[in-house]
């Protein structure tokens, strides 16, 4: 739960980044910014066709698709922060070289909270995505019995780093061998 509410609160964070160009006489934030580009994308679509504008759209589209996500996934965490961390480390390169405070603190809340999160993240453990019994991600199986129920699960954890280049390189070998 904690994660989904820090996932919330990132997308939120980002889109109170701080625009100003032009000497001050034009402003905005990234929210009326956006809706100037969901307006823009039906009439003139390849207007809004830049990277500037896609990666950090895409990378909100992932932080929100990981709301809804039952089996909760790290890695679309991780890249739609990362996506959104572009554009808001750009806006926020731009406020230091202009000395505009306003453009530097409204990005902090999101480099904040986006530690926060990767810290969160850490804690969580190994594993990319992670189910209700059990835990999967590349490495070893190993076989745990459950105390209520006869039946075994199976449990996928990152194997130490014996065992690890061992099976990268019988692997790798299975690869060859096709």
């Amino acid at each position: 739960m904690k994660t989904k509410v820090l996932n919330l609160l990132t997308i939120i964070s980002s889109l109170f980044g701080y625009l100003e160009w032009g000497g001050g006489e034009s402003h905005s934030f990234l929210f009326q910014a956006e809706s100037e580009i969901f307006t823009k994308i039906f009439t003139n679509p390849t207007s809004v066709l830049h990277p500037f504008i896609l990666i950090p759209l895409g990378g909100q589209v992932m932080l929100l698709l990981t709301l809804f996500m039952k089996p909760y996934s790290k890695f679309l965490t991780y890249a739609g922060i990362i996506s959104i961390g572009i554009l808001l480390l750009l806006i926020f390169l731009i406020g230091l070289m202009s000395f505009n405070y306003a453009m530097i603190l409204s990005t902090l809340p999101f480099f904040i909270l986006s530690i926060i999160s990767f810290r969160h993240q850490r804690k969580l453990g190994k594993s990319l995505i992670q189910f209700n019994d059990r835990v999967s991600i590349f490495g070893q199986r190993h076989e745990k019995s459950s105390s209520r129920k006869k039946r075994k699960t199976k449990l996928y954890r990152y194997p130490n780093t014996c065992r690890c280049a061992l099976q990268k390189a019988s692997i790798s070998n299975w690869i060859l061998s096709m």
